[in-house]
């Protein structure tokens, strides 16, 4: 934080770990941890060049990784919550992820490295607007509603709307409801990597400030507005699925090309991760050969593939992302970022005043918070797909039967 002695702090790009250096505003360029105008006269003299983004396009990206098909999950986990516990769930973790947002891209203000973490991204929705083709990998079904009205109930069966969860919701539901808000939420895996692609870091705050204020608000409309008319007689995961045939493609056909970019985004970082670690100090990373754009191509072909693999095993859209959330966002969302500050602060130095005690506070309960959410949600993920899977609510894995919503 301002003021707190973080300007000694720097990233080892090639161990992947966090270090004391000199300041990032240091003239000395053997340390790891360059200044950000000493990486761009570097960059300079190479065909390839990374630090290119201004806090608008910052801020786009970042709506691109949070504006995006998971957040149509949101009536479904207030329809389980109830519209109160879910609006305050939602504002809760969109406060909590930009304290943690915040902290880390001041702990981190001179990234050298441009992807070191990676997360499997879910597969292409295509299913709904191929209704008609003869194999249909999908990976979410839930049952249609035969009727006439646009959101999809019978006439005379009101939705039904509570403002707390209804009677008998079991700890497995409630828990689901909340790692989808969770999974939405937590982007930190690719702050990094934005960071280290600006022209100018400081002005991060900026593009995290806009994107956090839009999203909580979307969010929170999104899963509100939709649960109001739907209700939870008839709500699904995603709320596409509660529409009719003719509104339900419709719906799909604006919501392909947010899924193609946010999956092309995450290709792109976790390919990157792997690209930057086979060509270290290679000519490769810098310029445009033949073996570099192969081996490019075929990283990110590979990680589609990955990605298409995982949604045809977990054919579930709303236990998906539990389960991503569960196994990734606990650690990459809160744990991580909570260690390195306390590694920064050995001692009684975490103690070092009101504000600094306030914030070791907050990143205590980080680490539990996210120590809960992988141990707990993992638990309730895996039981809760076990449950679809008894209940036969998807016709199989890897099958040319219609999965579609």
């Amino acid at each position: 934080m301002p003021g707190s002695g973080l300007k000694d702090v720097g990233f080892d790009a090639e161990n992947n770990d966090l270090k004391r250096t000199p300041s990032v505003l240091s003239s000395d360029s053997s340390a790891k941890s360059l200044s950000v105008g000493v990486q761009i006269a570097r960059e300079s003299e190479h065909e390839i060049k990374y630090r290119t983004c201004s806090w608008q396009k910052t801020a786009a990206l970042l709506f691109s990784e949070y504006i995006c098909l998971a957040m149509v999950s949101f009536p479904w986990s207030f329809s389980v919550l109830g519209m109160v516990p879910g609006v305050i769930v939602t504002v809760a973790v969109a406060a909590t992820c930009f304290f943690d947002v915040y902290s880390e891209q001041h702990i981190c203000p001179s990234i050298t490295c441009h992807n070191r973490r990676e997360i499997p991204q879910y597969g292409i929705k295509f299913g709904r607007m191929l209704a008609h083709f003869r194999c249909h990998y999908r990976y979410n079904m839930f049952h249609r509603f035969s009727t006439t009205h646009p959101f999809g109930y019978i006439a005379g069966q009101e939705p039904l709307v509570t403002a707390i969860p209804i009677p008998g919701t079991s700890y497995v539901a409630g828990m689901s409801a909340f790692l989808n808000i969770t999974y939405t939420f937590v982007g930190q895996v690719m702050i990094p990597t934005f960071i280290a692609e600006m022209e100018n870091p400081k002005d991060f705050p900026k593009a995290l400030w806009a994107v956090t204020i839009a999203e909580a608000v979307i969010y929170t409309i999104c899963g509100a507005v939709v649960y109001h008319f739907v209700g939870n007689q008839y709500v699904t995961a995603p709320a596409f699925g509660s529409l009719t045939q003719t509104y339900k493609i419709i719906a799909f056909s604006f919501a392909v090309p947010t899924i193609i970019f946010l999956g092309a985004l995450y290709s792109n970082v976790a390919a990157r991760f792997v690209f930057f670690r086979l060509f270290r100090e290679s000519r490769h990373r810098h310029s445009n050969t033949i073996v570099g754009w192969a081996v490019w191509v075929a990283l990110v072909a590979a990680t589609w593939v990955l990605a298409w693999i995982i949604g045809e095993v977990i054919p579930f859209f709303s236990d998906m992302l539990s389960l991503m959330s569960s196994l990734f966002d606990g650690w990459f969302g809160f744990i991580f970022w909570a260690m390195a500050y306390l590694t920064l602060y050995p001692g009684k130095s975490k103690w070092d005043g009101p504000l600094r005690s306030a914030e070791t506070l907050v990143n205590y309960f980080f680490i539990l918070l996210g120590a809960y959410i992988t141990v707990a949600g993992t638990y309730t993920s895996v039981e809760s797909i076990i449950q679809s899977y008894q209940a036969r609510a998807v016709a199989g894995v890897f099958t040319c039967a219609s999965n579609a919503l």
